[in-house]
Protein backbone atom coordinates (compact mmCIF):
# COMPACT_ATOMS: atom_id res chain seq x y z
CA UNK A 1 0.00 0.00 0.00
CA UNK A 2 1.91 2.54 -1.34
CA UNK A 3 2.03 5.89 0.38
CA UNK A 4 0.58 9.37 -0.63
CA UNK A 5 4.05 11.36 -0.42
CA UNK A 6 3.32 11.79 2.91
CA UNK A 7 5.28 9.20 4.67
CA UNK A 8 4.32 5.92 5.20
CA UNK A 9 3.49 3.72 7.68
CA UNK A 10 -0.39 5.13 9.04
CA UNK A 11 -0.25 7.22 12.23
CA UNK A 12 -3.41 5.03 13.51
CA UNK A 13 -1.29 2.40 14.37
CA UNK A 14 0.60 4.15 16.76
CA UNK A 15 3.92 3.86 18.40
CA UNK A 16 6.28 4.47 21.26
CA UNK A 17 4.31 6.39 24.52
CA UNK A 18 1.12 6.68 21.83
CA UNK A 19 1.70 10.68 22.28
CA UNK A 20 2.21 12.72 19.25
CA UNK A 21 3.74 16.29 20.12
CA UNK A 22 4.10 17.80 16.53
CA UNK A 23 0.23 16.11 15.15
CA UNK A 24 -2.67 18.37 14.63
CA UNK A 25 -6.59 17.78 14.19
CA UNK A 26 -7.78 19.78 11.50
CA UNK A 27 -11.70 19.55 11.10
CA UNK A 28 -13.86 21.74 8.39
CA UNK A 29 -11.95 20.16 5.12
CA UNK A 30 -13.67 20.46 1.63
CA UNK A 31 -14.95 16.59 0.52
CA UNK A 32 -12.12 17.08 -2.52
CA UNK A 33 -9.77 17.67 -0.25
CA UNK A 34 -6.60 14.77 -0.58
CA UNK A 35 -3.49 13.61 1.50
CA UNK A 36 -1.35 15.62 -0.56
CA UNK A 37 -3.29 18.61 -0.82
CA UNK A 38 -3.32 18.88 3.25
CA UNK A 39 0.28 17.94 3.34
CA UNK A 40 1.16 21.24 0.92
CA UNK A 41 -1.49 23.62 2.21
CA UNK A 42 0.18 23.01 5.98
CA UNK A 43 3.99 22.30 4.62
CA UNK A 44 4.35 26.57 5.03
CA UNK A 45 4.31 25.64 8.98
CA UNK A 46 7.23 23.29 8.52
CA UNK A 47 8.68 19.60 7.77
CA UNK A 48 5.35 17.49 7.70
CA UNK A 49 6.40 13.87 8.45
CA UNK A 50 2.78 12.65 8.09
CA UNK A 51 -0.96 13.59 7.07
CA UNK A 52 -4.08 11.74 6.71
CA UNK A 53 -7.29 12.96 5.41
CA UNK A 54 -10.53 10.87 6.18
CA UNK A 55 -12.14 11.00 2.83
CA UNK A 56 -15.49 11.96 2.73
CA UNK A 57 -15.71 13.05 6.70
CA UNK A 58 -14.08 16.73 6.53
CA UNK A 59 -10.98 15.94 9.05
CA UNK A 60 -7.67 14.71 8.84
CA UNK A 61 -4.14 14.91 10.83
CA UNK A 62 -0.93 16.41 9.66
CA UNK A 63 1.88 15.26 12.58
CA UNK A 64 4.83 18.08 11.66
CA UNK A 65 8.49 16.89 12.42
CA UNK A 66 9.26 19.43 14.71
CA UNK A 67 6.44 20.34 17.86
CA UNK A 68 7.00 23.88 17.51
CA UNK A 69 5.55 23.91 13.51
CA UNK A 70 2.15 22.05 15.06
CA UNK A 71 2.02 25.21 17.32
CA UNK A 72 2.21 27.67 14.94
CA UNK A 73 -0.29 25.55 12.60
CA UNK A 74 -3.26 25.85 15.86
CA UNK A 75 -1.97 30.09 15.61
CA UNK A 76 -2.12 30.32 12.26
CA UNK A 77 -5.55 31.70 10.30
CA UNK A 78 -6.11 28.66 7.90
CA UNK A 79 -8.81 28.87 4.98
CA UNK A 80 -9.05 26.73 2.88
CA UNK A 81 -11.56 27.65 -0.37
CA UNK A 82 -13.19 30.49 1.67
CA UNK A 83 -14.10 27.77 5.12
CA UNK A 84 -12.52 28.63 7.90
CA UNK A 85 -10.53 25.63 9.31
CA UNK A 86 -10.74 24.41 13.00
CA UNK A 87 -7.43 23.19 14.02
CA UNK A 88 -6.27 21.84 17.56
CA UNK A 89 -3.55 19.63 18.98
CA UNK A 90 -4.50 15.93 18.26
CA UNK A 91 -3.25 14.36 21.09
CA UNK A 92 -5.88 15.18 23.54
CA UNK A 93 -8.35 12.55 21.36
CA UNK A 94 -6.47 9.91 22.35
CA UNK A 95 -3.87 10.80 24.45
CA UNK A 96 -2.22 7.91 27.22
CA UNK A 97 -4.31 9.70 30.04
CA UNK A 98 -6.98 7.13 28.00
CA UNK A 99 -5.24 4.34 28.10
CA UNK A 100 -8.10 2.82 25.54
CA UNK A 101 -7.23 -1.02 24.13
CA UNK A 102 -7.79 0.61 20.55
Amino acid sequence: IGPMGCGGCGPMMGGGGGEVAGKIFVRGLPDSMADEDLSSYFSCYGSIVDCKVMAGRGFGFVTFANPQSADAALRGKNEIEGARLSVKMADGLKGPKMSSPY
